[in-house]
């Protein structure tokens, strides 16, 4: 019986702790894009918004084929930057 507790509170925490991690992960910005890039030693200023995007999105696409990121980490990212990308070029 104690065993079964203690397992039982133990998966509870591994599940909230995944959680809270998928949380903190979410990506927001492109701000939060920039910071995954620097995690991987990539920084891109061309002084070319659209294209710095256009970089960025390439940049993902490579982290991604490479397995660095996580798929949803990438799907966010590049629904970010295409969003962003269109708000622009509308103006």
């Amino acid at each position: 019986m104690f065993l079964k507790i203690r397992l039982s509170s133990y998966f509870y925490l591994i599940r909230t702790f995944s959680i809270l991690v998928l949380v903190m992960n979410l990506m927001e910005s492109i701000y939060d894009i920039q910071q995954l890039l620097k995690k991987y030693g990539t920084f891109i200023y061309t002084g070319n918004r659209i294209g710095d995007l256009e970089i960025m999105a390439m940049e993902l696409d490579e982290l991604y084929k490479l397995q660095f990121i996580r798929n949803d980490d990438y799907l966010q990212a590049k629904l970010l930057l295409r969003k962003e990308i269109e708000a622009l070029r509308k103006n």
